[in-house]
């Protein structure tokens, strides 16, 4: 078995000779990251045979930023749309999706995640979010919206992707529910709007439990955050000020496959 370095550095070796371009090879560390067992033992066998070969794949990605993984899709951001390959077929195709058709003019998808518990990737472009389906290839694309004006601080997918989360520098919550059908829930206020002044609120994630812990714009703060309700368990006040957050402790155990 290759451990996930050795299959990273083959990938940006491979890719980055490929026709279709690549602005920064070390991207790819981040689906490498939420890729499982599967994905790359299935990712290696469509790699390795084709490694000094003149092409990966006939479809190019102009300008690739922005990478994920699950068990049965490979997908990159690029500029002209995303690129995904289907790990599941023995000849392992690739379907190019256009950029979706409300994407800002001169915008691109260029930050992509996935879940091991999740079906669907999420497209960053910007301020806005895009579902990607690829059981839906001809219309795959579903907008999760957050208000005009408000900027985006950081997201991802909750512990057990129960929801997909976004902070915004209005300091609120805004949780999408996965299993319906990524319906938006109400807007949860957690922290103080964004100043100029303000400390970037801080996100780390229980690996034990659906909880976010977000530092206050103060720094000074610690909120526990239900990330399926957006509830506030409880309020940490510190005694100094920080700047970043990081969770330690022992993770549940998965049947999957990573």
């Amino acid at each position: 078995m290759y451990r996930k370095l050795d299959f990273l550095y083959m990938l940006e070796h491979r890719l980055s000779n490929s026709r279709g371009g690549i602005s920064n090879p070390n991207r790819l560390h981040q689906f490498i990251h939420h890729a499982s067992e599967l994905a790359i033992q299935r990712i290696i066998k469509l790699i390795s045979p084709v490694l000094f070969a003149k092409t990966v794949v006939d479809e190019a990605c102009p300008k690739l930023h922005g990478s994920a993984a699950t068990d049965d899709f490979m997908t990159f951001g690029c500029s002209d749309g995303v690129l995904a390959i289907d790990l599941t077929q023995s000849t392992y195709p690739a379907i190019k999706l256009s950029n979706p058709e409300s994407l800002i003019e001169d915008s691109r998808i260029g930050t992509i995640y996935s879940h091991h518990d999740a079906n669907e990737f999420v497209g960053v472009a910007g301020d806005q979010f895009f579902v990607i389906d690829m059981s839906t290839p001809s219309s795959p694309y579903q907008e999760l919206s957050i208000p005009d004006g408000v900027a985006r601080v950081t997201q991802g997918f909750s512990t057990h992707a129960k929801t997909f989360y976004i902070l915004g520098d209005d300091g609120n919550l805004y949780l999408f529910g996965i299993d319906s059908d990524w319906s938006a829930s109400e807007p949860v206020k957690v922290t103080e709007a964004l100043t100029e002044d303000s400390i970037t609120p801080a996100i780390t994630m229980s690996k034990a439990k659906d909880t976010l812990f977000i530092l206050s714009t103060n720094g000074q703060k610690v909120f526990e955050v239900d990330s399926n309700t957006g509830a506030t368990l409880r309020t940490i006040n510190l005694d100094f000020t920080a700047s970043k957050l990081a969770w330690l402790g022992l993770s549940e155990e998965h049947e999957h496959d990573h």
